[in-house]
């Protein structure tokens, strides 16, 4: 009996290491799927970054409007201007990705105005995009920026660029996913 008994924990025990392995090695690999909505996902991330310039994209943000104020929270507008020196593009619609503001979880809405980009010309978005911020996080933005106000804010997230990119003078149905890392003044700051 003390040996069936031992036999069984050993072959559970083995389970446990074999599932754990499988599943160290499936979060460590883990990459895009290959298409989201039934768009085909560009392999390559681009990097937006408002610190440095890159040779990719490049948007400027801004400053946040308020729009509405609610129980569940406020909700602010931002526009954007995008320079894409390599690609045109026109796109549909654009989802937003963990993004945080000051290193506080926000939702942005799902932008479903489209707009078409051209190479080396300025764009500006149609409408502005919307920030939904939750009650909580906006009593803990308001205690941060009372006991630690910063001049600064570092805005950071992915958003998933639907559209039809132009490649080779044809246009061709992709999903982008661009990584955001800017930093934007504090709206909050006197001037």
């Amino acid at each position: 009996m003390w040996a069936l008994f031992k036999r069984s924990l050993n072959a559970v025990a083995f389970a446990a290491v074999v599932t754990a392995l499988a599943l160290v090695g499936s979060v460590s690999a883990q990459q895009l799927p290959k298409s989201i909505l039934g768009y085909p996902v560009h392999r390559d991330v681009i990097r937006v970054n408002g610190s440095q310039k890159l040779d990719g994209p490049q948007v400027t943000f801004e400053q946040p409007e308020l729009r509405d104020v609610g129980l569940t929270g406020i909700t602010l507008q931002i526009s954007a201007t995008i320079l894409s020196p390599d690609q045109s593009a026109k796109i549909e619609f654009l989802t937003f990705s963990d993004f945080r503001i000051d290193g506080l979880p926000v939702t942005i809405e799902d932008y479903t105005e489209a707009f078409d980009v051209r190479k080396n010309e300025l764009v500006a978005l149609p409408t502005p995009a919307e920030i939904f911020v939750p009650t909580e996080r906006v009593i803990q933005a308001a205690w941060r920026e009372f006991s630690d106000s910063r001049e600064e804010w570092r805005v950071t997230g992915r958003v998933f660029v639907f559209g039809k990119f132009r490649k080779f003078g044809f246009y061709h149905k992709r999903v982008v996913p661009v990584d955001v890392d800017v930093i934007i003044s504090n709206p909050l700051r006197s001037k």
